[in-house]
């Protein structure tokens, strides 16, 4: 019992981090794309390139989320199998 109430803890921080990660991400950049407008008047050119950064930090941390996921999966496998033989 106390180790299927460790694994949901587990997952619980692990989604919160994730979550509270991307918004952090896409807040920093609304925030930068902002300020980069209202400094200067930038062109087309250099708002589409902070929308691609901001495109592939959203990716990364999805891809390290995934990881994570698979990481934890392995784990709960092999903890399984030394129990279990």
């Amino acid at each position: 019992m106390k180790n299927s109430k460790k694994k949901i803890f587990i997952r619980i921080i692990m989604d919160v981090t994730i979550l509270c990660s991307m918004s952090l991400i896409r807040d920093n950049y609304i925030q930068h794309v902002t300020e980069t407008l209202m400094n200067n008047r930038t062109d087309i050119v250099t708002l589409t390139a902070l929308i691609k950064r901001l495109d592939y930090h959203f990716r990364m941390v999805y891809y390290l989320a995934l990881l994570a996921v698979v990481l934890l999966i392995i784990f709960e496998t092999s903890i399984g199998r030394k129990k279990n033989g």
